[in-house]
């Protein structure tokens, strides 16, 4: 090998010809990207059809599943996280739908409820069903009994009404008829006096909470701070969370 040869070579590293390679080292391809804009699991960026590693930051091709700097393989978190959002408007759907209106089935004055087969005309179709104190009304799932209600004086000195106001409180029985558990809670329940918005009050004796087996039964009280001179007053009871169907009881 001549002077002139050497010298070519160490200008020319890529020109070295290895044993068994048929193929110079400057002409080496990647596997799976020898076509414009990569089309192997790494790929080339292409201007306009880029995305970023999510680990370490490095512009890739959008298509690419693996990161060509660090190897990291990108996972589908935007196309999950869209999935999991129809699957709840699904659901939500599916609730919203399940809750049926309420039809009177009896009075507790004389102890009569009848077998609920037949519905009460004045209720049917309605979205916002009204109920006077001693009416018993039924859903799909539960018995409802307005027991009374009444305004309640608090013995409690560090829990007293704003001045011009009162505190109310309404009875109410439970009766789960489905055949699944049901939870019932004063949390259920919202008050309007004059069409405006109330406070419910806690910490008095005998609030609504429980969890009913099929068949059982639970009674309690919901407490509301209204205005006294308020000249209409009902309270509202939601059975589904996702429906906008509500039982209205009479106050006043």
């Amino acid at each position: 090998m001549n002077e002139n040869n050497l010298q070519n070579q160490a200008q020319n590293p890529g020109n070295i010809q290895y044993p068994g390679n048929n193929q110079n080292m400057g002409n080496y391809q990647n596997p799976g990207n020898n076509q414009p804009g990569g089309s192997g699991a790494y790929g080339n960026p292409v201007p306009g059809k880029t995305k970023v590693c999510k680990y370490c930051k490095t512009p890739m091709d959008i298509s690419a599943k693996i990161c060509p700097n660090c190897r990291k393989k990108q996972s589908h978190t935007v196309r999950w996280i869209v999935l999991g959002i129809i699957a709840l408007i699904v659901i939500v759907s599916i609730a919203g739908g399940s809750s049926s209106n309420s039809k009177k089935v009896g009075t507790t004055g004389d102890g009569s409820v009848s077998s609920g087969d037949n519905n009460d005309s004045s209720n049917a179709g309605n979205t916002k069903d009204t109920y006077n104190v001693g009416d018993i009304l039924q859903t799909d799932s539960l018995r409802i009994s307005y027991v009374s209600v009444e305004d309640y004086v608090s013995d409690n000195m560090f829990i007293q009404p704003e001045s011009g106001k009162k505190y109310i409180r309404a009875k109410f029985e439970f009766e789960n008829i489905g055949k699944s558990d049901t939870f019932v809670s004063d949390m259920d329940y919202s008050c309007y006096a004059d069409g405006y918005s109330c406070d419910q009050k806690y910490g008095f004796d005998g609030t609504l909470s429980a969890t009913l087996s099929s068949g059982k039964k639970t009674n309690g009280y919901v407490y509301y701070e209204v205005p006294a001179d308020a000249t209409s007053i009902v309270i509202e009871y939601s059975d589904n969370y996702f429906s906008d169907k509500k039982i209205s009881f009479v106050v006043k």
